[in-house]
């Protein structure tokens, strides 16, 4: 047990940073594709321990937003601690779950379109127990019952991490680290990857700047529903000035790149919600 807390702004003690470091490393998140390179059990607390604490929090814990802080008594450490090691490392069955061909491509005005499409996706379930029932449900305690066979990390392409005006910050980075991974769910890859492929092809790709997250296992706001967030269908991006009931500030010619890949905009919500983009059916605008 801790006696103080190790991580981002914490006392970090030598021997309770090697604590947590030897328990992240025997968990058996460490198994998972979500998980980096084992940690060096050397008691330091440096950017990479930060990280991993950060990931922990945001694939198992299902924190929302993550702090990459581990305090004594927390909710972070009694899951990290658990006998049972959290989520297991289970392989994908075949043949469950979404299957999302290869990005198409088209002629549009501004560049080639990517998009993504598939025969079966999750924009065709319109009820949260359509959703559960494919993907698993959420319990009461906030777990996600099929996560560790869903929630998959997405790389993003080298080409589009090399762009000169690429910038795409993830805001809960203690070093503000531009995005590489984007841990979601496995459906919404190819979307993700259309969507940036689109704002590349635009020239919009500058406009990117704010990564928000998009696995957080919790209610939408205002509401005792879950959120599309909870199930990792939904991704928030360039969150200042464009919160929810907020007039968008982004562009509608960057949100058109991730609406032609297949996304849902907040923006086109009642109640605007610019920063929001969805591949849930639930979810979807009605517009």
């Amino acid at each position: 047990m801790l006696k103080s807390s190790v991580g981002n702004q914490g006392t970090n003690n030598k021997s309770e940073v090697l604590h947590v470091q030897k328990a992240l490393n025997q968990h058996s998140f460490a198994k998972t594709s979500s998980c980096q390179a084992p940690l060096k059990e050397d008691g330091v607390c440096g950017g990479k321990t930060v990280s991993a604490i950060i990931r922990f929090q945001s694939v198992v814990v299902g924190m929302a937003p993550p702090d990459g802080r581990i305090d004594p008594g927390g909710r972070t450490l009694k899951v990290l601690e658990k006998s049972s090691g959290g989520i297991s490392h289970v392989p994908i069955v075949a043949g469950v779950g979404i299957k999302v061909s290869s990005p198409k491509t088209g002629t549009k005005s501004g560049g080639v379109t990517a998009v993504a499409t598939s025969d079966t996706d999750p924009r065709k379930l319109k009820t949260r127990g359509d959703i559960a029932s494919v993907y698993g449900a959420i319990t009461e305690d906030k777990k996600w019952a099929k996560q560790s066979q869903f929630l998959v990390s997405y790389t993003v392409p080298t080409a589009i991490q090399q762009d000169k005006s690429y910038n795409w910050i993830n805001v809960y980075s203690p070093k503000k680290n531009k995005v590489t991974i984007v841990y979601c769910h496995k459906a919404m890859h190819k979307f993700l990857d259309a969507a940036l492929k689109n704002l590349l092809s635009r020239n919009l790709l500058g406009e990117l700047k704010e990564f928000g997250g998009s696995h957080a296992i919790r209610a939408t706001r205002g509401t005792t529903n879950w959120s599309a967030h909870s199930w990792a269908l939904a991704i928030d991006i360039n969150m200042t000035g464009n919160g929810l009931g907020e007039t968008p500030k982004m562009s509608k010619e960057f949100a058109q790149c991730f609406i032609d890949a297949g996304f849902g905009w907040g923006g086109n919500y009642t109640r605007k919600d610019g920063m929001h983009f969805t591949i849930a059916g639930f979810d979807m605008p009605r517009v």
